[in-house]
């Protein structure tokens, strides 16, 4: 797919760039030109670090990607901090006591900072704050920053660019992680995201934080408004939703493709039964699992075949053998079946 305009003028922007992206404007396929671009041109030792949220992300991106990626880093948020900051250099900020084989568990829990440092130390194994609101490996990954040199002048030396995705759902920990990472260490970063998609505040996901950067003097900022995924219709129907972006909204001559129903909790099922039609795909979005699976139920009840499609349960294996759990999975697969079948 060729870049349009507004695409290529991503790619070729020097130094710190954020850029506004909602889903379906070809965010990901930019940045994937923007870091292709940079590779090619690095000339010196360096590399490039290209960060996510989720494995399944990061392996698109790697994939996508047409240059030799040896030797970059692409992989998860904490997958970053724990394998290139807190791993190797746990020892020389905290002591000898920490020279050991980590594991990780999200699965353990504490309360406070201390508490959790001294479980590494006795436990040699990471773990996480009781409160979803906090963030203990990008808290501990900055300190260590702070306290060794040798970590900084690593980062320093081994990087010349950090891309980071989805960056409305980074929590207050890891903002002031990747600033640390540009305004201290003078790393350049490429961040990417939509304050209004925010999924995770619920964990402590802090979309203010990328509000905040878009008024930083060290970046240029750029904002990606045309969809390629999304009917006319739709998108104007959310672009009216927000004041920065209603100035997109385009007339169109028919609005078939949107319908409003005003719903009770009673009366929400046969209004949707007078849409159903059983030779389309149709999909239900609800706020919870709980709340998924009870309306799947429903329809279901009512002739209209609808499946409840969970988290795979395999995701929530957070310890350093998840990757092979999960590779074991796929391997196993067949072309009719899901992860959500193993």
């Amino acid at each position: 797919m060729e870049l349009t305009d507004a695409q290529k003028k991503i790619v070729d922007t020097a130094g710190n760039l954020i850029v506004r992206a909602s889903a379906g404007t070809g965010k990901t396929h930019t940045m994937v030109a923007k870091i292709a671009k940079e590779i090619y041109e690095n000339r010196d030792h360096r590399v490039i670090a290209a960060i996510t949220f989720t494995i399944k992300a990061a392996r698109e991106i790697k994939e996508r990607l047409s240059v030799d990626t040896t030797g970059h880093f692409i992989g998860t948020n904490n997958s970053f901090a724990i394998e290139e900051v807190i791993k190797p250099f746990m020892k020389d900020a905290y002591g000898v006591q920490f020279d050991c084989e980590m594991t990780t568990d999200y699965s353990l829990k504490f309360d406070n900072y201390e508490e959790g440092l001294n479980f590494i130390s006795e436990n040699c194994t990471l773990g996480s704050y009781e409160d979803n609101n906090k963030n203990f490996i990008f808290e501990l990954a900055l300190k260590i920053l702070r306290k060794s040199e040798v970590a900084r002048l690593y980062l320093q030396a081994k990087y010349f660019k950090i891309y980071v995705d989805e960056y409305q759902d980074c929590d207050t920990e890891m903002n002031e992680f990747f600033m640390y990472l540009t305004d201290s260490l003078n790393i350049d970063l490429f961040i990417v995201g939509d304050d209004k998609q925010s999924l995770y505040t619920w964990r402590g996901a802090n979309p203010e934080a990328f509000k905040s950067i878009m008024g930083k003097s060290n970046f240029e900022k750029k904002i990606m408004v045309d969809n390629f995924r999304s009917n006319k219709q739709i998108q104007n129907y959310s672009n009216l939703l927000f004041e920065e972006t209603a100035s997109l909204y385009d007339q169109q001559a028919s609005l078939e493709n949107i319908i409003l129903l005003n719903c009770t909790e009673q009366d929400w099922i046969e209004k949707i039964k007078s849409f159903w039609d059983a030779d389309k795909s149709s999909a239900l979005l609800r706020f919870s699992n709980s709340n998924a699976k009870s309306a799947a139920d429903i329809l279901c009840a009512h002739d209209m075949d609808f499946k409840f499609i969970p988290k795979a349960p395999i995701e929530d294996i957070s310890n350093d053998a998840g990757w092979l759990y999960y590779a074991i999975a796929q391997y196993l697969l067949v072309c009719n079946s899901t992860i959500f079948t193993c």
